[in-house]
């Protein structure tokens, strides 16, 4: 699994009253039968939550090929390839494509751009803190 997201929390209208909807992501499987595909995740999800998990009704699967770039874990960790954040004086880029294919890599250069430009900008002085 590449991500789990419990989207009734963060949306209560996602789900009926008293149930949860909950989102698995999964990355680079080469599962083509969806069943098989289900009890492995489920099989893992009952890992991390317990038993209750195997009661859980699975809703829908949608496969969507090359959602995101292939990213081994060999390419991850303090060494990892990054792509430079400011390109010119004036101009910058942000987004999962500068570190790694995620969310979180998006909001983190994004965060790490603000800070360039506040930086640069004499806005922020280095080293503060928003």
């Amino acid at each position: 699994m590449h991500n789990v997201a419990i989207m009734s929390d963060v949306a209560p209208d996602y789900a009926p009253v008293d149930q949860v909807l909950i989102s698995v992501s999964t990355q680079g499987l080469d599962i083509p039968d969806e069943a098989a595909l289900t009890e492995q995740i489920r099989q893992e999800l009952t890992g991390w939550f317990g038993e209750g998990v195997l009661a859980w009704r699975h809703l829908r699967t949608y496969s969507i090929p090359h959602a995101l770039p292939l990213y081994n874990p060999e390419q991850a960790g303090e060494d990892a390839l990054q792509k430079p954040l400011q390109l010119t004086p004036n101009l910058y880029q942000c987004g999962d494509q500068t570190a790694y294919p995620s969310l979180n890599a998006a909001m983190q250069t994004g965060r790490e751009v603000a800070e360039l430009i506040g930086k640069n900008s004499g806005v922020v002085k280095s080293g503060s803190s928003y």
